[in-house]
């Protein structure tokens, strides 16, 4: 009896402080509403930051549910399977379940239904959703000297849950196996940073997971766990993108009438030393690293959106507590700290007063001295990047454009003192890899039907590249390499492009096909081409076909 009142109680607790999920950040929802925010059928959206709650999806999609006759007929389609998806959030309920535990409607994993692997409800508040994942990816990698090929398969599962629509939780891992070549795998990105799978020749097998807690109570919210994600305007994330892997943080966020605020602070991974023992083997060594991130946001109108934010990165210490804390200048709690860390300040405006046309304008300051702009100082580090998507310019034809240009000027994303470059385990947080550069991206979008769309980009960008000698050590730095910082040895002048200048080319064709719910056949053709002016050329084409399937 007392075992049984124990284990009551342990459930009751666990679902107490469990929460409403967030919507990942790779869900079709978040562009099909980022493009009715543009053609003016929803308002006060800004995807700067994401991922949304589920609830906070749900009520864009019910606003939208208000202005249905001015939907295409594919958009309709869009929008009808959003609110089949989202009847949890929108009706409290889930009545079109099936599941193999837990219903007892017939289960078919082949149909338009929303299927689970077990699901419990209770009073419509409560609810418990049990998931299972299967997935592949068979790819090719070619180029004139080396044609390999690879099959990656793997499964997980995951399991969510809410009560009384203010707690919530998420658990999600994954298992993957590679068959084939391990040179090849490594074109699908979360495989190149992935640790396990990049620690031996030999080692075939990668995993990942991800898993938070969460409290929403309308205009403010908390999260604390692991989770991805994506921060900046457009298709290429300026400031946290998926360009290394997931972290853990807390969270807090506040949304009220026209004015937001969001903060975060993560454990990141710092340089990485290995030691040689005689007994044990390689004992790893990882440096302490931290950011923190927090934003304020203001939305004078439908039409124009305004964010001003700080970020900092500190290392090899413990937890700093002035950083902890939401509502301080990070770059004054770094001056008290004695100048020990990397303080960045950003604006971003996003405008919409043309219907059917969105501006994006970002721009991040690393470091800044007002005496010297224009001067060539090394410290002048500065990014700044302009956007902009064309929705349905052509009548009668489902398709969108959008084209972005970044320039980061040497030593972005750097730091006098490495540990504290703008890095997870070496690899930058943001989209763009080099500093002292510039990229030109344009992508087309068609959709095809509610279930198939394609899209081609192509971007080029020019790197100015450190110089370095026969054994890879750097004799002049430029400021082109994100893991390396100005140095006392090096110049105090810089020039924007100098070194040694790599010209990068990417063209992407790619389609996705979700021919019932949640199973997902994702196919895209990459050709990705490197002219260094110091060797020779590098041509390689990346063929990718992946599938997903969720029960």
């Amino acid at each position: 009896m007392i075992k049984k009142i124990l284990l009551t109680f342990f459930v009751l607790n666990f679902f107490t402080f469990s929460q409403v999920d967030d919507l990942s950040v790779d869900h079709k929802a978040y562009p099909f509403l980022e493009r009715m925010a543009a053609l003016h059928l929803i308002t006060d959206f800004n995807a700067f930051e994401i991922p949304f709650s589920r609830n906070k999806i749900s009520n864009y999609l019910s606003q939208l549910n208000d202005n249905i006759d001015k939907l295409n007929e594919i958009d309709r389609k869009i929008l009808s399977d959003l609110l089949f998806e989202f009847q949890i959030e929108l009706k409290n309920s889930d009545s079109n379940f099936v599941s193999l535990l837990g219903s007892t409607k017939n289960y078919n994993p082949f149909e338009n239904s929303s299927r689970r692997f077990f699901y419990y409800e209770h009073f419509d508040k409560t609810f418990l959703a049990v998931n299972l994942i299967g997935f592949g990816t068979a790819l090719q990698n070619r180029n004139n000297l080396f044609k390999g090929n690879a099959l990656l398969i793997g499964f997980g599962g995951q399991i969510r849950g809410s009560v009384n629509e203010h707690f919530g939780f998420f658990i999600e891992g994954t298992n993957g196996r590679l068959i084939g070549d391990k040179k090849s795998a490594l074109a699908k990105r979360e495989l190149v940073y992935n640790y396990k799978f990049n620690e031996a020749h030999n080692v075939n097998f990668y995993d990942e997971t991800r898993g938070y807690i969460r409290a929403d109570f309308d205009f403010v919210n908390f999260k604390f766990g692991r989770d991805r994600k994506l921060i900046g305007h457009g298709i290429q994330k300026e400031f946290i993108s998926d360009n290394s892997q997931m972290f853990d943080f807390i969270e807090f966020n506040l949304h009220y009438s026209n004015l937001s605020f969001s903060y975060f602070h993560g454990k990141l991974h710092g340089r990485k030393f290995t030691k040689v023992d005689s007994v044990s083997g390689g004992i790893n060594t990882v440096e302490n690293k931290f950011i923190g991130y927090h934003r304020i946001g203001f939305n004078p109108s439908n039409d124009f959106q305004l964010g001003v934010g700080e970020m900092i990165i500190y290392a090899n210490r413990s937890i700093d507590l002035g950083y902890l804390n939401p509502f301080v200048f990070y770059k004054t709690i770094e001056h008290e700290n004695q100048d020990r860390d990397n303080s960045i300040l950003f604006l971003d405006l996003k405008n919409n007063s043309i219907k059917g046309v969105n501006f994006f304008l970002t721009l991040l300051i690393d470091d800044l001295s007002a005496g010297k702009i224009g001067k060539g100082w090394w410290g002048n580090q500065v990014l700044w990047n302009f956007s902009t998507s064309v929705y349905e310019a052509i009548d009668c034809v489902p398709i969108d454009f959008h084209f972005e240009y970044t320039r980061i000027e040497p030593y972005v994303f750097t730091h006098r003192l490495n540990s504290n470059n703008f890095t997870n385990s070496s690899f930058n947080l943001s989209q763009f890899n080099f500093p002292n550069s510039h990229t030109f991206y344009f992508q087309a979008d068609y959709r095809i039907s509610n279930r198939i769309n394609g899209a081609v980009s192509y971007d080029y960008t020019v790197h100015g590249a450190n110089l370095l000698d026969a054994n890879g050590i750097v004799i002049k730095n430029v400021g082109g390499d994100v893991n390396l910082g100005h140095r006392t040895q090096d110049a105090t002048e810089v020039k924007f492009l100098d070194g040694v200048k790599n010209y990068y080319k990417r063209f992407v064709v790619y389609l996705r096909y979700e021919p019932f719910n949640d199973f997902f056949i994702n196919f895209q053709i990459e050709n990705w081409n490197q002219k260094p002016e110091v060797v020779l050329e590098n041509n390689r084409w990346f063929f990718q076909l992946n599938t997903n399937i969720k029960i």
